[in-house]
């Protein structure tokens, strides 16, 4: 892949990953009482290779502004 990999969390407070995990859809699944959250969504045989020209056709569709993204990251401030 061309695009860079970014932890989508680091530089977001509680209340801003809260409103996005809502916005995208995935808030309800994330809040559901389980040890491992992700447990239940695990496929019995999941697929261990993965399809370059898939990879490309997901990226694709994927919209955010890169420039935008590591402006908001070096803007934040965090105190103790």
């Amino acid at each position: 892949s061309d695009l860079p990999v970014l932890s989508p969390l680091i530089g977001m407070d509680k209340r801003e990953i809260i409103d996005m995990a809502k916005k995208i859809g995935t808030y309800e699944i994330s809040i559901k009482p389980y040890d491992d959250c992700c447990s239940f969504m695990v496929a019995k045989h999941p697929a261990t290779k993965a399809s370059l020209d898939k990879i490309k056709e997901m990226e694709k569709k994927i919209v955010f502004d890169i420039e935008e993204i590591i402006e908001k990251a070096r803007t934040k401030q965090y105190s103790k």
